[in-house]
């Protein structure tokens, strides 16, 4: 289970997930699946991460990527995305 993991691999497997949604992203030739599936996954890491105590949190800023904030135009998508993640809380 996740709270059994330590806060440092943890941590280090978010880093690895926000390193090839930036590879991806910046890539000549972008993979939407593979963009959606990282995003997926670090939205659900983020939802357990809260789950943590907030000593054992890893910072909120550390699952906000500047590759997507500047090059991946989300407003078409985010009604959507919000009402995906409404459903699963």
């Amino acid at each position: 289970m996740l709270m059994q993991v330590p806060q440092q691999y943890i941590h280090e497997y978010v880093m690895n997930l926000q390193s090839l949604l930036t590879i991806n992203i910046i890539s000549m030739e972008m993979n939407l699946e593979l963009l959606e599936q990282t995003v997926i996954t670090l939205d659900l890491m983020h939802f357990l991460n809260k789950q943590q105590s907030h000593t054992e949190q890893i910072h909120a800023l550390e699952f906000q990527n500047d590759a997507i904030n500047e090059n991946v135009d989300l407003k078409p998508t985010i009604h959507q995305w919000i009402k995906i993640t409404k459903q699963q809380i």
